[in-house]
């Protein structure tokens, strides 16, 4: 039987790489991003899904592969779990500086490769063969400048954010979490 995600990845990860949700007073959860400066929140995170943030997963091993200062994973986060039977993982950039879509296609890779790496670390040792199998993929840009009054048209067709050559672009200080995955 193959297990949820979020569980696995609780079991597996440290409690430093695990980002927190704040619970509300009506039973939603939301979690904070650090994203330079400002602050980002991903608003109704769902119950079986969990944040995890790539810097501090494995800080050592980026440094590791750089030659430059910069940490390229910082403000990187990975959503994994379901919602509505439906399992997903959604690949965050949250920043508030100008960067490149090519640097932005770098660090998800990244991501990319670090979550690779979990799901390895989990067939190994913790018994989930196949723990990202069937999960569908998002790639999302968050960017965290000022207060945005636009809403966001899920009756219009969206372009799929489902590879590094199709990142969707989010803007604001509070993002509800079915934008990352719609």
């Amino acid at each position: 039987m193959k297990r949820n995600i979020a569980d696995v990845l609780l079991e597996a990860l440290s409690d430093s790489a695990i980002v927190k949700p704040l619970a509300r007073d009506d039973g939603r959860r939301d979690v904070s991003l650090s994203s330079g400066e400002s602050g980002i929140a991903v608003l109704d995170i769902p119950q079986n899904t969990v944040v995890v943030n790539m810097h501090a997963l494995s800080p050592g091993t980026v440094r590791a592969f750089l030659h430059e200062k910069r940490a390229w994973l910082s403000g990187i986060y990975a959503f994994a779990g379901a919602s509505d039977d439906r399992s997903f993982i959604a690949f965050v950039e949250a920043n508030d500086t100008v960067t490149q879509r090519s640097e932005t296609e770098k660090r998800l890779s990244g991501a990319v490769c670090v979550m690779d790496y979990c799901a390895s670390v989990a067939r190994e040792f913790c018994g989930s063969p196949g723990l990202l199998d069937g999960h569908s993929r998002h790639f999302v840009k968050i960017k965290a400048r000022g207060r945005v009054n636009r809403r966001f048209d899920f009756n219009r067709r969206l372009a799929a954010n489902d590879s590094l050559g199709n990142i969707r672009i989010l803007e604001g200080g509070r993002i509800p979490f079915r934008y990352l995955i719609a």
